[in-house]
């Protein structure tokens, strides 16, 4: 039975106009969550839960299949803080192919205080679906959502502020009551946090979290910028709208961000340069992208032209959509953005919008992609953009009524399915078949 590979060429780690950001709440206010929960970690019969406490203390989470019946708690887990009171919750031994109800609960002692929650459900496992000659290895289909930018800074080329719609059609189209095509996870993709806040001082920090200055964390001595990264997310939660109640729904891995003062490398595109910002012309010495690695990317191509298998890199940091192929097993996507504005083509070396592309001796086939021409005003440089990828293992074929039976194919097919994120409209799909 064949297989594909996904790439990912980055670290992943498990975590309106004129309005104002939310006042944040405190312990003396009498709430003892300042943002969450988020999801994440999701596997058939786990789910992690992250949240942030006003100080430090212990919290667990209550949840179950029935809201008016959270009859399961999960062990504490106890915020710190040189972690900026954050922590995760593990939730096991859960059923899988399943829908969940949870809620927050601020443990104080005995007694239980009810936090912020949400819905979540489980993936499938291999035994859901398992059948002993259609289906021996139990494959299982899936579908995720992946994107980049989602600048939300007004004063610069962020398209819709804190508004962020995609994200509002995104949880009408993808998690919606009535939706049909309900993803599992969702990745971002880069470009998910911007510096608003990078120089927030320690001082300021010390005081929100209830410390005087003899009580700095080590890690923070070692890294005041720390707390500007701290400060960033929890800004972006506290203002984006829509956007805490997609991570209460779903959950989602980040890609280390070449927005973040930590010093990791970020994603970036792998045929298609970033020679420029917003303006019309490129700028000296700016490219990012894997076009400035022509050897490494070319060990890289011929690698996975080796496997016998499609590979699909998932890429981001320029802010357009495009869909690449560059032999005929490996592919590279990209997606976005959220809501940053769109970059001009000039700032993509002047590829053309598709067909035939010389990627610094590479011939490559670009299939569609989304654009800006350089003469586009800043402010119509507004076009969101997110990508579905649904993978199809198997079809349900079932003999009796009620019953399922799971047979899979025998190659599998993935379909990569680009949306605007704005209405929710199929722009375009790419399907290809594990050969």
């Amino acid at each position: 039975m064949k297989s594909v590979a996904w790439l990912i060429p980055a670290v992943i780690v498990l975590a309106g106009p004129g309005c104002q950001p939310q006042t944040r709440p405190g312990a003396d206010e009498g709430d003892r969550f300042t943002h969450g929960p988020m999801l994440g970690r999701v596997e058939a019969h786990t789910m992690g839960v992250w949240a942030r406490t006003a100080r430090s203390g212990k919290f667990a989470v209550r949840y179950g299949t029935l809201a008016d019946k959270l009859d399961s708690l999960s062990p504490a887990v106890e915020t710190r803080v040189e972690r900026d009171n954050t922590g995760w919750v593990q939730l096991t031994g859960l059923d899988s192919g399943t829908r969940y109800r949870y809620r927050l609960v601020w443990l104080d002692g005995t007694e239980e205080v009810p936090g912020p929650g949400g819905t979540f459900h489980t993936l499938p496992s291999a035994d859901d679906v398992r059948h002993p000659r259609y289906n021996p290895e139990g494959r299982f289909n899936f579908r995720f959502e992946f994107a980049c930018g989602n600048n939300q800074n007004t004063g610069s080329p962020g398209a819709f502020g804190w508004r962020l719609p995609a994200f509002a059609t995104m949880l009408a189209e993808l998690q919606g009551a009535d939706s049909r095509a309900r993803i599992d996870f969702a990745i971002l993709n880069g470009d998910w946090l911007y510096e608003e806040k990078r120089r927030y001082p320690p001082q300021d920090w010390l005081q929100q979290v209830g410390l005087p200055a003899g009580e700095t964390p080590e890690v923070v001595k070692v890294m005041p910028n720390i707390v500007g990264v701290w400060e960033n997310y929890k800004l972006y939660l506290d203002r984006g709208e829509h956007l805490p109640d997609w991570h209460r729904v779903v959950p989602s891995y980040f890609t280390f961000d070449d927005h973040e003062i930590v010093n990791v490398v970020s994603s970036v595109n792998f045929t298609i340069p970033h020679v420029g910002a917003y303006g019309p012309e490129p700028v000296p010495n700016k490219d990012d992208a894997w076009t400035v690695f022509l050897e490494e990317r070319e060990d890289l191509i011929r690698f996975w032209d080796s496997l016998g298998k499609p590979v699909f890199v998932l890429t981001g940091d320029l802010h357009n959509s495009f869909a690449i192929k560059i032999t005929d097993r490996v592919w590279e996507f990209a997606s976005g953005p959220h809501n940053s504005s769109n970059h001009p083509l000039s700032s993509e070396g002047g590829r053309p919008t598709n067909g035939a592309y010389d990627s610094q001796g590479r011939r490559v086939e670009i299939r569609w992609s989304s654009f800006m021409q350089p003469d586009t005003p800043l402010l119509m440089r507004n076009r969101p953009v997110y990508c579905v990828v649904q993978v199809n293992n198997a079809f349900n074929n079932p003999v009796e009524e009620g019953t399922d039976r799971w047979v899979a194919y025998r190659h599998p097919q993935v379909i990569f399915q680009y949306y605007d994120g704005l209405t929710g409209e199929l722009l375009y799909a790419e399907s290809i078949l594990a050969d």
